[in-house]
């Protein structure tokens, strides 16, 4: 595992967040799928606002995060794969392919527990669609969602590079709600001036 990697994780993370969400919003720009409802400027200011602060929340009540909880567990023999002594590469797979199954799992939770949709219901308010709509998320979920993924990697052992290679590769699906020419948007009408979208993203945050 590089050093460098390791010790640079939330900095190249937040640049490859930052990177796809200007590629997606150039890209929205250029070729549209159709003209939004609401302004552009109203909405990104909210939704934007919300991943500062669900940011900000995590980093002050969990600074350790995934991947500070992978080498936790690797040095100290905690979690399955741990103790397997699988080859590198074949842990690495497994672990990542876990981790994806754990996050579909947490999310049907949030789409099918009440009280959980009530905290996942903010992702389906949003009031246009487009790349910031797969961002959107209430701070407790992404409490929450850290907090799973953290059992997750302890439970399991999960090998640190195999956590990086997961939070990386979650990026760019979460922006696939993006309003261009290729993703179109299937929105149900509900009640009020909420709406829900049928493509629904895991929670992720730029760091």
């Amino acid at each position: 595992m590089p050093e460098f990697l390791l010790s640079h994780e939330p900095a190249i993370r937040f640049g490859f967040f930052f990177g796809i969400l200007v590629l997606m919003a150039l890209w929205e720009v250029t070729a549209p799928r159709r003209p939004l409802n609401v302004s552009k400027r109203s909405r990104w200011f909210s939704n934007l606002g919300l991943v500062g602060i669900d940011t900000l929340v995590l980093r002050l009540l969990l600074p350790a995060a995934a991947v500070s909880t992978a080498i936790l567990a690797a040095q100290r023999d905690w979690g399955l794969l741990n103790n397997l002594r699988l080859p590198g590469g074949l842990a690495i797979v497994v672990a990542v392919l876990a981790l994806d199954f754990t996050i579909y799992l947490q999310h049907a939770m949030f789409h099918f527990i009440p009280t959980l949709w009530r905290l996942h219901r903010v992702h389906h308010t949003d009031l246009d669609f487009d790349v910031t709509t797969g961002i959107r998320f209430h701070p407790i979920e992404i409490i929450l969602s850290m907090g799973i993924k953290m059992a997750a990697v302890l439970l399991l052992g999960a090998p640190a590079l195999a956590v990086i290679i997961f939070e990386f590769s979650s990026t760019p699906p979460a922006f696939s709600t993006t309003a261009t020419s290729v993703f179109e948007g299937v929105w149900i009408g509900s009640s009020g001036s909420s709406s829900s979208h049928l493509r629904c993203t895991g929670s992720i945050t730029p760091f």
